[in-house]
């Protein structure tokens, strides 16, 4: 009896969880991309986003929502992981040459 009353409980707790805004989603990518010193995978965001202790909105799609968002925030490299774009500057191939 003690642990279907225990059972109950957490399906009650997980029951109330909350649904995470876009600008929570939106933070645990950037942060993960900080600490992962501006790039990282799928997985890692992924990761961190189940530690928000929030359920995602119904049908969210992590790499969908990525590519939704602006290029000069964040993009997809042409090897699949995740730049974060705010600290990259456009340089020329002119620019670099006229340094070597």
């Amino acid at each position: 009896m003690k642990l279907l009353m225990e059972n109950f409980k957490k399906f009650l707790n997980e029951a109330k969880k909350e649904t995470a805004s876009v600008e929570e989603i939106e933070k645990v990518i950037f942060d993960v991309l900080k600490a992962e010193g501006g790039a990282a995978g799928l997985q890692p965001i992924e990761d961190a986003l189940k530690e928000l202790d929030k359920d995602l909105p119904e049908g969210f799609d992590l790499k969908a929502h990525i590519e939704e968002m602006p290029e000069e925030k964040i993009k997809f490299h042409d090897e699949g992981d995740v730049i974060e774009m705010g600290g990259l500057e456009a340089v020329s191939y002119t620019h670099l040459r006229a340094h070597e």
